[in-house]
């Protein structure tokens, strides 16, 4: 244990100072691109994000499972690749969807 870092909660306190630097900086980004643009806090804006959220956490959930096993494979993004150019040809060529 380190005895010049004093432990908060199992935590110590640079951990929480970081974290509220993270919340500090997404605090200012919010505060300025509300500012800058007229439609940031949009219902559009939030059905947008809504609608991305759901594909990146399957996307983390699988990668969480695949480094828990320990059977970190670097060929993941090579495969997401592929998979969005076979749907790009298929989208054109094929009429699907």
């Amino acid at each position: 244990m380190n005895a010049d870092k004093p432990i908060i909660g199992g935590r110590s306190r640079d951990a929480i100072f970081e974290y509220l630097g993270m919340l500090a900086v997404l605090a200012a980004l919010v505060a300025t691109f509300s500012v800058l643009t007229d439609h940031f806090f949009s219902i559009m804006t939030f059905r947008m994000i809504a609608g991305d959220v759901p594909a990146a956490v399957i996307i983390a959930v699988g990668m969480t499972y695949v480094l828990i096993i320990a059977g970190i494979d670097l060929s993941v993004g090579s495969v997401l690749a592929l998979s969005g150019g076979v749907l790009g040809v298929c989208l054109e060529h094929f009429d699907v969807g």
